[in-house]
């Protein structure tokens, strides 16, 4: 369910790597994987066979089907009404704030919508049409590239509203030439509460401990729960969820935090995470956690030089459009931003990819405290699935 989660550790740790460990970063496996589906179903030959063994699927109907079953994911439910007081009467009142079954519930606001924008001079070929319109649910849209300040602010315009006010300017003028045939576009949108919101007057300034030795006094969100939570060999982790809608939604959304032992262990910890050592499925048990303490944080990402590793070689988009010479991809670029603080969390994000169209608890108890006062990790996620919808480092929480 996450082909692109690898991927995107990648991108991460290359990410940290070119800046010095010096900035924060966060980005949407989701999102991009919906890019690389959008971009199989255009391929043949060889080059579908790359893409589809980069998303883990035998064929194109296995990976339409998972591409399905993403959407359904990563949509908002039709009803968020409260759950019913006799569905949650016999939980606990703890375990009811868990699973964000007590008071008034406001389960996620989810969005992960497609778009295609297409020139024409390169109509597209009715089987890929087929696609966009049933697969990725998407109207293909005419515009003219040679007209490329209209076409930019369209598309921008797009995913400006596709994600609540929050992704904008992605494209711009150097993104588009007169070639340009086609822009394959993802945006991606998550709003969640949390089912236990931190107490706003609990938050006050703390030290957080930069990489390179300094400090930065940054406001701090404060709480003691039950949490899942597990301590590891070099990290601890936590995982925070997000109230959920009706009882019978199955659908649960949490952010995990995976804070290094040591202070300048951010590294390793990455280096584990791109080596597949660490997932978003940990061994975790739900305890009491006695001091949490993380800091607002509030930051975007551009990543302009993303490269499939499928692109290494010359991709064959035969099923695409009707173009004189075979098109071939010039650029993808994405962006993403994230906010967290006591209520709850609000990311989205946003992929384009350019075609051109021709040539190239206990009585006695160890008091357990999770305080991400160094860089760490943090994963947004549906349980039940395991699908990523974001990831990232924070290195330092000050306002860019």
């Amino acid at each position: 369910m996450n082909p692109c989660l690898p991927f995107a550790a990648n991108l991460v740790q290359s990410s940290l790597r070119s800046n010095g460990f010096s900035k924060n970063i966060v980005l949407s496996p989701l999102s991009l994987n919906a890019i690389a589906a959008m971009l199989a179903t255009g391929c043949s030959g060889r080059s579908l066979k790359r893409v589809l063994s980069f998303v883990g699927c035998d064929d194109l109907e296995q990976l339409k089907s998972m591409f399905s079953q993403m959407m359904s994911i990563a949509t908002s439910s039709s009803s968020s009404s409260s759950p019913s007081s006799s569905a949650c009467s016999g939980m606990s009142n703890s375990y009811r704030r868990y699973r964000g079954c007590g008071g008034s519930s406001s389960p996620p606001k989810i969005s992960f919508v497609n778009g295609v924008w297409v020139d024409s001079r390169f109509p597209l070929k009715p089987s890929y049409k087929d696609c966009v319109t049933n697969v990725f649910k998407s109207d293909a849209k005419n515009v003219d590239f040679q007209k490329a300040d209209k076409a930019i602010k369209e598309i921008n315009s797009w995913a400006d509203l596709q994600t609540n006010g929050l992704i904008k300017d992605v494209l711009q003028r150097g993104h588009i030439s007169p070639v340009t045939a086609l822009i394959l576009g993802n945006a991606l949108y998550f709003k969640g509460y949390w089912a236990d919101e931190f107490d706003i007057t609990r938050t006050r300034n703390q030290n957080f401990s930069l990489l390179g030795g300094d400090k930065v006094s940054v406001p701090f969100m404060g709480i003691s729960r039950h949490y899942l939570y597990g301590s590891f060999d070099d990290f601890k982790v936590i995982e925070l969820p997000y109230k959920s809608g009706n009882i019978g939604d199955k659908k649960r959304f949490s952010m995990q935090l995976i804070l290094p032992h040591k202070i300048d262990g951010l590294q390793d910890l990455v280096l584990k995470f791109n080596s597949g050592f660490i997932s978003p499925h940990f061994e975790l048990e739900r305890t009491l956690v006695d001091v949490v303490r993380i800091p607002k944080i509030k930051f975007s990402s551009v990543l302009e030089e993303i490269k499939f590793p499928f692109m290494e070689q010359d991709m064959e988009l035969t099923e695409m459009i009707h173009a004189r010479d075979p098109p071939f991809i010039s650029k993808i670029i994405h962006k993403a931003f994230i906010e967290v603080d006591e209520k709850g969390t609000e990311a989205a994000a946003v992929t384009f990819s350019a075609i051109e169209g021709c040539a190239p608890e206990a009585i006695q108890r160890e008091i357990k405290t999770f305080v991400a006062d160094h860089p760490f990790m943090f994963i947004v996620k549906e349980e039940t699935s395991g699908l990523v919808l974001f990831v990232g480092a924070v290195v330092n929480p000050l306002p860019e």
